[in-house]
């Protein structure tokens, strides 16, 4: 099988067999064309090939609905407290705690006990990417105390760049002058959506621009721990060893930042069972994030954020009324196309649009399609609603507020 049909391959469900077939030679390669449309159509060839592990959709959609459930209801809590690296400790002393129950109490962490695990070794991979971790979040969150939804998720856009940078720097990628040109033109596309926003704060775009390369490089060091020549070790016993490793950073930063005006009044003020819950969600969202990166890559964990950055993008429009710029809908959109062509090549590109095509014929999958869409924008507007209720607030002023700086 050729390299341009295992890269094709990412875009199919797991272990998911349709009527499909495919071509593979030196002057060819197309992928799921339509069995009535190629008549050397082999059945059994094609269940051999679909039957390949590709691309994860569950554990995509899982991380997508759990990352977007984490913004809105973070958004939602900081909306009256900007105590934002406290919030994030409490996520991973709670990851922390949970973790260590679960590896005394069950058999979940079980796999622990196949790794070899010793001071040495701890302190030169888990140490490392706990604490890039929580360079990721403490930046990511503070970012929000000066940059509106929209335009975070635009500067994220940038994401792959830092993270193909990292990874040519790592040796886990090589380098060439077409990623190189491809590259430019992301850069410039999210410049130029940058340079058309109105709420511009340089320090803001400072802290994003950390969270990236944190993040960056704590993905590139996930994928080679996580890969089959590095320490195999499964998600949920990653996050057993980097969550008290992140705990620990964020308590030091915590203690010599936002504790000085921290008063306990804020915590029955907000809600133990908010406070609780807030937690879970971020702890569902820590193990979705160790399991797609796992199945899959760094960069591939980077690109699929780009539709879940832009259903968040609409939801701040739509819900808040975030200005977004004509200049930034274009820098953006361009940024978008530049990736999606680096990730994928034009050749991949058109099978996929044709397989797309394809997939549309069937009315009943074109409107199940649509309708899951449709569900999914709706479940998250209803969470931002019902958290929105029991703020006890005005909706429509609740809805139109935003953090501001």
């Amino acid at each position: 099988m050729g390299a341009h049909m295992q890269d094709a391959l990412v875009l199919l469900p797991e272990k998911q067999i349709y009527p499909f077939s495919w071509v593979d030679d030196a002057n060819n390669a197309s992928v799921c064309q339509a069995a009535w449309e190629n008549p050397t159509f082999d059945p059994e060839e094609c269940k051999r090939l679909m039957e390949v592990e590709a691309w994860p959709s569950y554990f995509i959609t899982s991380w997508v609905f759990w990352s977007n459930l984490t913004v809105l209801f973070n958004k939602w809590i900081l909306d009256s407290t900007e105590f934002t690296i406290l919030l994030t400790t409490w996520h991973l002393i709670f990851a922390t705690v949970v973790t260590q129950v679960l590896a005394r109490t069950t058999t979940f962490l079980d796999g622990r006990k196949n790794i070899e695990m010793n001071s040495r070794l701890y302190a030169r991979t888990m140490v490392p990417i706990g604490l890039l971790y929580s360079g990721s979040l403490v930046f990511g969150n503070i970012v929000y105390l000066y940059l509106n939804i929209s335009f975070i998720q635009m500067l994220k856009a940038a994401g792959p760049v830092v993270t193909l940078l990292v990874s040519w720097s790592w040796g886990v990628a090589t380098p060439s002058m077409e990623v190189l040109i491809n590259i430019l033109i992301i850069t410039c596309s999210v410049g130029l959506a940058v340079s058309g926003e109105i709420q511009f704060s340089l320090l803001g775009i400072f802290y994003q621009m950390a969270s990236l390369v944190c993040d960056a490089n704590r993905l590139v060091m996930m994928q080679i721990l996580l890969s089959e020549d590095g320490q195999k070790m499964d998600p949920l016993v990653s996050l057993y060893y980097t969550a008290p490793v992140c705990a620990v950073m964020n308590s030091i930063i915590a203690w010599n930042t936002e504790l000085r005006d921290f008063h306990w009044s804020v915590v029955p003020n907000t809600g133990y069972l908010t406070l609780l819950a807030n937690a879970v969600v971020g702890f569902m969202l820590n193990v979705s994030i160790f399991v797609l990166i796992g199945k899959t890559s760094g960069l591939t964990t980077t690109l699929v954020s780009i539709p879940k950055n832009i259903l968040l993008i609409v939801a701040s429009v739509v819900l808040w009324h975030t200005h977004v710029s004509t200049i930034q809908i274009v820098g953006y959109s361009i940024a978008l196309l530049g990736l999606v062509y680096y990730s994928l090549g034009w050749r991949t590109i058109k099978s996929s649009i044709e397989n797309i095509k394809a997939w549309r014929k069937d009315p009943a999958r074109a409107c199940c399609g649509t309708i899951l869409f449709a569900a999914y924008v709706g479940a998250l507007y209803n969470v931002y609603t019902i958290f929105a209720y029991f703020k006890g607030s005005s909706m429509h002023h609740f809805l139109m507020q935003g953090l501001e700086p």
